[in-house]
């Protein structure tokens, strides 16, 4: 920023909530293979198609009131949005407008260190849009509807932000927060998360706000920040030249490194709000609120201390259990039983678990449906039960199949078996082993200690890598001396 000026920026999230079906008919939310497949009467906007609310919605909507502490209001009541545009088929959105479900709450994040807050204004549900397609057919711009009807919440945020940086900061904690809650996946390339800020800046030191623009669809933390800088670059130096800012709605321009005008800023009287007369308000059933607040986990904002603090875990670590919800909740329980095997379960996993996947070209957020076993094949490996050698076997077999779950890694686990650690059945082998190397035997006992590698690695093949290492080493070592005594 110029000097002598400051930024201001208030944000408004929308977040795809993790239902299985739309907000008011029975087509999926999944991803569609081809376009408008996932579509009713409703979504379509045909005449006599009526809606009706999706109560997980509602539910998931309560949940990420509650994750930012916001008041919940006990009835739903939603609204008409009224606009033309070629994708909103009925010509209007079924969205909330002066009755939000969830209001006055509080974004708790990190910046350099120190906690920061933003305060929510309001958290509403709506539906989403369908899509424009421009590059289908040239010359022709057709329309998928696949998406009209998704359930959303668009959390909006008070002018709280004085930076393009604290912008992000609070985005990305918010994105955790909704992944951690199960509201939504968090996935911004698929747009389940998409981010639009309102920006106006002023001489620092002034207390009213000025005009402001909204930056709308930025689906990325890099677009986010870039776009924040150039837009209020761009106020400051109209201001500067004597000029007016116009209230606009503008888009990120990544190419061109600059914000352009989309069209004029709409107010809400612009949408001719009306309440929804197929919707009639419903009362938030009895006990849900509360069954939800006891359901809360901790937050990512305390989680992040707790990692820090109690497994002494280093940033890095810290942020990849923090993407990780499911691997992070396994382990929760551990800290309480085991700190130290919390943190080598959570090296496991980013270490040869990770790896392992990484050689198939696999993505492990994408395998998190296989933690138990991997917490098996943990504790099987840690309690000396599988040696190195089978633990990568068992890993790479596991990491190779393309079948979802745990099987795959459990039938690995079982192929493999335990490692031969009974001095019975070593001490025969151990004393075969010197037996056929009589001449190695003797440079050993000479002094030439390196040779002992050699045995181990021997005895090793012989076992095939199934031998209990520390057990053969020490058995190994008192054989050697043994016979040369």
């Amino acid at each position: 920023m110029r000097a002598g000026w400051e930024v201001v920026i208030g944000l408004e999230v929308h977040a795809q909530l993790s239902t299985r079906s739309k907000l008011f008919s029975v087509a999926p939310t999944s991803p569609a293979e081809h376009p408008n497949e996932h579509v009713t009467a409703l979504c379509l906007g045909l005449p006599g198609a009526l809606p009706r609310l999706n109560g997980e919605a509602v539910r998931l909507a309560i949940r990420a009131g509650l994750g930012l502490e916001c008041t919940i209001r006990p009835f739903v009541e939603m609204a008409r949005k009224s606009y033309f545009y070629a994708d909103l088929p009925k010509g209007y959105q079924i969205s909330q407008h002066d009755l939000p479900l969830c209001h006055d709450g509080v974004l708790r994040f990190p910046l350099d260190d120190a906690a920061q807050t933003l305060e929510i204004e309001r958290i509403h549900i709506e539906e989403d849009a369908g899509k424009s397609v421009h590059d289908a057919i040239a010359g022709a711009t057709v329309i998928d509807l696949n998406r009209a009807g998704v359930p959303l919440i668009e959390i909006v945020s008070r002018p709280g932000l004085r930076s393009a940086e604290a912008a992000v900061a609070a985005f990305a904690e918010l994105r955790l927060l909704l992944m951690h809650l199960g509201v939504c996946d968090g996935s911004l390339e698929s747009g389940s998360m998409r981010c639009d800020a309102n920006v106006s800046v002023r001489p620092t030191g002034e207390q009213g706000l000025r005009t402001r623009c909204e930056l709308k669809n930025l689906n990325s933390l890099r677009a986010l920040r870039d776009a924040i800088r150039s837009e209020a670059s761009r106020q400051v130096e109209a201001y500067l030249a004597g000029e007016q800012v116009e209230q606009q709605t503008r888009l990120w321009d990544a190419d061109a490194g600059r914000t352009r005008a989309m069209r004029g800023k709409e107010d809400a009287a612009d949408y001719r709000y009306m309440p929804d007369p197929d919707l009639p308000r419903l009362q938030v059933p009895a006990g849900w609120v509360d069954a939800e607040r006891d359901d809360l986990a901790p937050c990512p904002f305390v989680l992040r201390t707790m990692l820090r603090d109690a497994l002494a875990l280093d940033p890095d670590a810290v942020d990849l259990l923090l993407e990780s919800p499911e691997i992070l909740r396994a382990m929760l329980p551990l800290l309480e039983k085991d700190r130290e095997a919390a943190k080598a379960f959570a090296t496991f996993i980013f270490g040869p678990v990770a790896g392992a996947l990484r050689r198939r070209e696999r993505d492990l957020s994408a395998r998190l449906d296989a933690l138990s076993a991997w917490y098996e094949v943990f504790q099987r490996w840690r309690s000396g039960a599988l040696s190195n050698k089978m633990l990568s076997e068992v890993l790479d077999a596991g990491a190779a199949s393309t079948d979802a779950g745990s099987a795959p890694w459990t039938k690995a686990l079982e192929a493999a078996g335990t490692t031969l650690s009974d001095p019975s059945a070593l001490i025969p082998l151990i004393s075969g082993l010197l037996a056929a190397h009589p001449a190695e035997v003797a440079e050993y006992r000479s002094g030439k200690q390196k040779l002992f590698g050699f045995f181990m690695g021997q005895a090793m093949r012989q076992t095939q890598g199934k031998a209990d290492a520390a057990m053969l080493r020490t058995l190994l070592q008192e054989a050697l001396v043994g016979e040369g005594s």
